[in-house]
């Protein structure tokens, strides 16, 4: 008995549209077997300029957020080259340091530890303009507890007795 050809490329072009529809991350965590990307918290960051177009400061949107051992940060600036330093002493990431041209992602990974009590964190952002001005602003985050998992009651037996 031979196969039916037009039905096997039926099956195939519509396995191929679900993976294409896929989303990057779950296409590349299906082909490679790529681990879960954790969720991330943004901080946009970005340069206030005045009336005449000239640079005068950073503005941070995200700043001071708390982050749990589940979750990871992802930096970002369209206005120039990023840069994010934590003391190497003092880091809750596994780097101290990430850099990345102009208007990419910058995501910290999970924190090491998973603290007790709040862990606050003081770091750098360094971003430097097209037009070769460099602005150096502190910003702050903190590691909480993780919250507790959803437990779940025991089902009650039914029996008669």
């Amino acid at each position: 008995m031979e196969p039916d050809t037009a039905h096997t490329e039926d099956q195939t072009e519509r396995l191929r549209n679900q993976l294409l529809g896929l989303p990057y991350d779950q296409f590349q965590q299906l082909l490679y077997h790529a681990p879960v990307r954790p969720p991330a918290q943004p901080v946009t960051i970005a340069v206030k300029r005045d009336k005449r177009g000239v640079p005068t400061g950073l503005v941070i949107k995200g700043d001071g957020l708390q982050l749990t051992p589940q979750e990871q940060i992802v930096w970002t600036c369209a206005d120039g080259k990023l840069e994010i330093r934590f003391s190497p002493a003092a880091t809750p990431f596994l780097g101290a340091e990430y850099e990345a041209p102009r208007a990419a992602w910058l995501y910290s990974g999970t924190p090491r530890a998973n603290p007790s009590k709040p862990l606050r964190f003081t770091y750098r952002i360094l971003v430097t303009t097209p037009d070769g001005f460099l602005f150096d602003q502190p910003a702050t985050l903190a590691v909480v507890k993780a919250p507790p998992a959803p437990t779940t009651a025991p089902a009650k037996s039914r029996r008669r007795k």
